[in-house]
């Protein structure tokens, strides 16, 4: 194996790791999603079937929550991604230096 097309492996192994990685984010940031629309959905549902037993307040309240689950879980999505990506590349500098070592 010459120099150059492991210098090209080094750099084009990551690259594709990326963008799997960025793929499997979409997914689940869209699945997430739709899970955080249902609540929503169902907690403006609950609020308009209970109407006249809720206060405005607390309907609003339910409905402010319900989109802010949204928010935390979209977070949680990216930060999971952002830190497996790093994990990963942590490991492979130390498959590298290994390969310098020999």
């Amino acid at each position: 194996m010459s120099t150059l097309s492991l210098c090209l492996d080094l750099f084009f192994i990551p690259v594709g790791g990326i963008k799997a990685n960025r793929a499997f984010e979409e997914r689940v940031a869209v699945c997430l999603e739709c899970v955080s629309n249902c609540t929503v959905l169902f907690a403006a549902l609950f609020a308009v079937i209970s109407r006249h037993s809720l206060s405005a307040g607390l309907v609003g309240l339910s409905v402010s929550y319900s989109l802010q689950v949204t928010m935390y879980l979209n977070w949680l999505v990216r930060m999971s991604s952002e830190m497996e990506t790093n994990i990963v590349a942590m490991e492979r500098l130390r498959s590298i230096q290994k390969l310098r070592r020999r």
